[in-house]
């Protein structure tokens, strides 16, 4: 065995002495033979063009470094940007006119709505310069009055688009030259290669025709493109001149200076003019006032709503209260249906605002909200019913307005809305004896604001006297600011009655003495009297045993031998039964929907016989007369 190894040792040692060509050798082999049996100048050839090569690819690694024609090209692209916002604000002015005109010419409400979504829209998208040249094209008197104050934005504004736009003229024509200089280099050297390939040479019949081709082509092309160029033209002037009627027909409308004068008031709202904002509200109101047309109810119930707005900055609402009620009464009288959903629930706010509780209730049980009315004004209107219904005890019916008012209200928006509904919420929850759930306070956009009711919700859920009044003390500038220091007050007998709950359930037996202790009452009596008041009111099944002097609790019974289970699951049912009907109510249906074909064709036929026959009729009378 070791000699046959050492015999395959040798062997191995002379196959390595002896090594065969690789693959990759004979290859590299057989492509020099070929290098040295072709001429010199395709060898030259392959060399430029891996040189080429080599050159053209870059490195990914190296940054593209910043120069100065790249900081040129974001200035222009942002200069182009914003003229760009300016042009399409400006359209978007055009376009919710045109579509306000065609919304009075079809008298469809739909428009209407689609013109009122679009307020703050545009809103967001106004300044001095816009503004004004909307007012001077469509309304010419509204801009002395109200927005001379902006002259000198306004001017600085234009100066400045004008010079942006000369500037990015300028900017084109260079990069335009800079290119058409470029191409021409570029043509000039194609056409150097071609002379110096053909030097010598004969173009052959087909060189001629592709070239012949190729000329009959770009003519085509460029009269195509021509064409093309002219058609665009024609569209856009048929389009600018559609424009203009539109622009002329648009002027005549009351409804279309309404809705200006309204952009004028939101633009000096949110500039923070508020007197200007004010007298422009209230001329605003004269000129609605003046106008008895159901194509102007949508635009009514925003003129309300900002001019109550104003007011209420100005601290003058007591003064325009008989104004809201009889500009109310008018809208019921006139079916305008929007503007009574607009005025009721400025109304409930000018009553709040001055804590006239009675009042507002009475309002609100003698009018009748509208049903075809906006998500918005109808979420604002539930929360003022809740807030009216908590203060006058109607915890429940409260709680189910907020907690609809709430569903009602924008999801993406409106968060000061849900913040200030769902403190109202929070504090109605835990008066009716419930703990609201932890996931109400974890929501990111609600966390910071309804910590202090978080804290508050915990010292109540505990039943500590003495962890509440902490929090109360702590926090009682917030109270203030949201209005809920009489509720938060009424909750400190909610707070006895759970640490009265809880003793009651781990005690067979106390000592009405250990209770003052524990819950901190600061006499025997004070306890004694809340005590017998909780066993009336049967927050606590116990008897008091005055001799001895202690609480005896009774054994507790099952719930569900009891009629509560029927009664939460009744609430559930009636609120599904509630959203099921309004959302069959805000669905909307084609006429005769429910009919079959053949009814439709019969009603047709009667309706063409009864045409018929009134023709008749008429006919016989012209005859006998």
């Amino acid at each position: 065995m070791p000699a046959k190894k050492k015999s395959n040792k040798g062997r191995k040692g002379s196959n390595k002495g002896k090594r065969k060509p690789s693959t990759g050798t004979r290859k590299s082999a057989r492509l020099e033979a070929k290098n040295e049996a072709a001429p010199d100048t395709e060898d030259v050839t392959m060399v430029d063009v891996e040189q080429e090569k080599k050159v053209e690819q870059p490195k990914a690694s190296e940054p593209v470094p910043m120069t100065d024609d790249n900081e040129d090209q974001k200035e222009d692209a942002q200069e182009e940007e914003i003229i760009d916002k300016r042009k399409l604000a400006m359209d978007e002015v055009k376009s919710n006119i045109h579509l306000l005109a065609q919304a009075v010419k079809a008298k469809d409400n739909l428009l209407f709505l689609r013109v009122m979504r679009h307020i703050n829209t545009v809103r967001k998208k106004l300044t001095p310069a816009i503004l004004t040249l909307s007012v001077q094209k469509y309304s010419e008197g509204l801009q002395a009055k109200y927005l001379a104050q902006f002259k000198a934005a306004v001017d600085q504004e234009e100066a400045e688009e004008v010079a942006t736009q000369a500037k990015i003229k300028a900017q084109k024509e260079k990069a335009e030259q800079a290119a058409a200089e470029k191409k021409a280099k570029e043509e000039a050297e194609r056409l150097e290669k071609e002379v110096a390939a053909r030097k010598g040479k004969e173009p052959t019949k087909e060189e001629v025709k592709a070239a012949e081709e190729k000329a009959k082509k770009d003519k085509e092309e460029e009269k195509k493109q021509a064409a093309a160029a002219a058609r665009t033209l024609e569209k856009a002037a048929m389009r600018e001149r559609e424009d203009v009627e539109k622009d002329q027909e648009a002027k005549t409308l009351p409804e279309v200076q309404v809705y200006m004068h309204l952009l004028c008031v939101v633009f000096l709202w949110d500039k923070d003019t508020k007197n200007q904002a004010a007298t422009c509200a209230e001329d605003l109101v004269g000129v609605l006032q003046s106008h008895n047309r159901r194509t102007l109810d949508q635009l009514s119930a925003k003129v309300w709503h900002y001019y109550s707005l104003t007011q209420e900055a100005l601290g003058q609402l007591e003064s325009i209260r008989n104004k809201l009620l009889l500009a109310h009464r008018t809208a019921c009288l006139q079916h305008n249906e929007p503007g009574q959903a607009a005025l009721i629930v400025a109304i409930l706010r000018n009553y709040l605002s001055c804590k006239l509780y009675n009042q507002a209730d009475k309002f609100r049980l003698n009018s009748t909200f509208p049903e075809s009315r906006s998500n918005n004004l109808f979420s604002r209107y539930l929360y003022y019913v809740g807030q009216i219904n908590s203060i006058q005890l109607n915890y429940s019916e409260a709680y189910a307005n907020l907690n609809q008012a709430i569903r009602k209200a924008p999801q993406n928006t409106a968060l000061g809305f849900r913040i200030k509904a769902t403190k109202l919420m929070v504090i109605v929850q835990l008066l009716i004896g419930e703990v609201p759930e932890r996931s109400l306070f974890r929501q990111v956009s609600l966390k910071d604001s309804l910590q202090p009711y978080f804290e508050l919700t915990q010292a109540v859920r505990v039943g500590n006297p003495l962890q509440f009044e902490q929090v109360s003390a702590q926090y009682k500038s917030v109270w203030v600011d949201d209005n809920l220091v009489s509720l938060i007050d009424r909750l400190r007998n909610n707070v006895i009655k759970t640490g009265l709950r809880k003793i009651n359930l781990s005690y067979s037996r106390i000592s009405i003495k250990d209770i003052c202790a524990k819950l901190n009452f600061e006499s025997l009596e004070d306890a004694e009297h809340v005590v017998a008041k909780a066993i009336h009111d049967g927050v606590i099944d116990a008897v008091i045993d005055r001799e001895n002097g202690y609480l005896s609790s009774k054994e507790n019974t099952d719930v569900y031998s009891s009629y509560e289970p029927q009664g939460v699951f009744h609430k559930r049912i009636q609120f599904c039964n509630d959203i099921h009907n309004e959302a069959v109510k805000a669905m909307r249906f084609p006429p005769n929907a429910h009919k079959s074909d053949a009814e439709k064709e019969n009603d047709d036929l009667r309706d063409n016989e009864n045409a018929i026959n009134e023709a008749l009729a008429e006919a016989e009378a012209e005859e006998d007369d």
